[in-house]
């Protein structure tokens, strides 16, 4: 997983399990007529009944019963490794086994026993354990609104997010965020600017609810084309006039006539297909070699297909289209089909930089995740919810964790915070030429007719002009919600204030456009340098 601590947790677990000195759990599983050994990845060996774990773990009972992952050692005992360490697997046999229940002494301890009866599908622990976890809410609630959903504990996720929503959540990582999806995470959002409308309009009509699950279902729009019962010819250059040497069968039954060597050539995935003998796939009726089959449908390998052939670029504009060919792409490695989707999907970021973003973090697109979070600066996460605007950006939000989620927040705020302190103190302006030359002028000038602001910079104080000053505050403002330049420069209003004040005097108006503008390409030169240097954090 992304986090370091996560990585160091797994690299313990999986070196503890090699040849580690072993001993014997405390009672009751120390008993000489238990028929299994549990082995801890810390060496701890649990004789257990399969009598009692088989009721209890259908995953487990799966294993007994096929076997699979069961050694015996030197003694001839039957051992089961498992990757939890003792103080895990300790309680959650306690809690299965008809003995008095376990204490557990921290959220860690429940947090690591909940997820390993998950694994193991021990539903009943889940039940036990989830009044135990809410006592946990107040003090950590986001840790427990994670741990809750994990685990589909919805009750005790419900509990903790009542607390989580008290405060801005989202400004301290957990790691526990990390294993649910940024749906959850979403979720958890909408619930804090629900609550923050109805408070700041002092409506005292029923509290929003936290909204549980996805409303929607894939990611990806399905295919357009119905399903016939018989097989279809694809469109040009793959129908029945081509000579190609093998089919390729879509999920909506349309048949594609292709050659061999172009996709070996595509694909390593497709040379390696070819390179074995091609059973149980008959030859189609016109005898253009074998049928294979595919999953995907026709709309997708037809675009995946024409992005490898000489043929022009496939024209997708769509996000939703786009998605499936990425997908497909990289599962069959073709990476000149791959490069023109990420050419594509970055297109297409700057309409929907937030579902680009996610659709990059689920195929571990890093380059395209990077370009889309820049573009998201134009209406950041916490802007739109603040304006009560903002649309779910379909189920992709349940394909990527909670954790890259919240490190594009973390970037938009970043970002925000650059560029805030970038316009609130404008000494860097002393080493810019323009500045010197032209602007100190122009906005201290002599004019005595207009009203006058004082003006910081450094030890320095200036009493600028009034209307430049308008349009100075009206940028910060505007910076600090939406930290994009593109958006400073194509504003056609962010003027207007400054230019009507302007207009009160006929000695100033007749160069304070030039003055703005002047102005505004300094602010924007300078803010691209800054946020250049702002990295959005990618770990997939």
């Amino acid at each position: 997983m992304s986090d370091s601590e996560t990585l160091e947790d797994a690299l313990e677990q999986t070196v503890a399990t090699i040849d580690v000195p072993t001993r014997t759990a405390s009672s009751p599983f120390d008993r000489e007529d238990a028929d299994l050994i549990i082995r801890t990845s810390d060496g701890i060996d649990f004789c257990v009944h399969t009598p009692v774990i088989s009721v209890a773990s259908p995953v487990l009972n799966e294993i007994l019963n096929t076997r699979m992952g069961i050694i015996s050692d030197p003694d001839g005992r039957q051992v089961l490794r498992l990757p939890e360490k003792s103080d895990t697997i300790e309680p959650l046999l306690r809690l299965c086994y008809p003995v008095p229940r376990p204490p557990l002494r921290s959220l860690r301890q429940i947090r690591d026993v909940l997820n390993a009866a998950t694994s193991y599908d021990i539903q009943v622990i889940g039940e036990m354990l989830e009044t135990r976890l809410v006592t946990y809410a107040e003090q950590f609630p986001l840790q427990v609104y994670a741990i809750a959903c994990r685990n589909v504990l919805e009750n005790a996720a419900r509990t903790a997010a009542e607390y989580a929503v008290r405060k801005p959540f989202w400004e301290t990582y957990h790691r526990d965020i990390e294993y649910i999806t940024a749906g959850a995470y979403w979720r958890l959002l909408a619930y804090y600017w629900d609550i923050e409308k109805k408070r700041s309009r002092n409506k005292k009509n029923r509290r929003p609810k936290l909204l549980w699950k996805c409303s929607e279902g894939t990611s990806s729009l399905p295919s357009t084309k119905a399903p016939s019962p018989f097989p279809s010819s694809a469109s040009p250059p793959f129908d029945e006039t081509s000579d190609g040497d093998v089919v390729l069968k879509s999920s909506d039954e349309v048949l594609f006539r292709v050659h061999k060597v172009i996709l070996s050539l595509a694909s390593p995935f497709f040379r390696d297909m070819f390179s074995l003998p091609q059973t149980g796939t008959p030859p189609d009726s016109a005898g253009n070699g074998p049928i294979i089959p595919f999953t995907e449908p026709s709309e997708t390998i037809d675009t995946l297909l024409r992005a490898v052939y000489p043929d022009e670029d496939p024209d997708l504009k769509l996000v939703h289209e786009i998605e499936g060919v990425v997908e497909a792409a990289i599962k069959y490695d073709m990476p000149k089909c791959i490069s023109i989707m990420r050419k594509k999907l970055i297109l297409c970021a700057s309409k929907e930089p937030i579902r680009v973003f996610m659709i990059a973090c689920k195929n571990r697109l890093a380059d395209v995740a990077s370009a889309a979070a820049h573009l998201s600066l134009r209406r950041p996460i916490l802007y739109s919810f603040e304006l009560g605007s903002v649309v779910l950006p379909f189920s992709a939000l349940e394909d990527i964790t909670a954790g890259s989620l919240f490190r594009l927040i973390e970037y938009q705020r970043e970002c925000s915070k650059v560029a805030n302190d970038a316009t609130s103190d404008l000494t860097w302006t002393r080493e810019d030429f323009t500045w010197r030359t032209k602007m100190n002028d122009a906005i201290v000038g002599t004019c005595q007719r207009c009203t006058r602001a004082p003006l910081e910079l450094g030890e320095e104080q200036l009493h600028v002009v009034g209307w430049w000053y308008i349009f100075y505050q009206e940028i910060k403002a505007f910076v600090r919600q939406r930290p994009c330049t593109a958006l400073i420069l194509e504003s056609v209003s962010l003027m207007d204030k400054a230019l009507v004040e302007a207009a009160k005097c006929g000695e100033c108006f007749k160069d304070s456009i030039h003055t703005l503008r002047t102005f505004r390409t300094i602010v924007t030169q300078h803010l691209d340098k800054r946020l250049a240097e702002v990295k959005i954090r990618i770990d997939f």
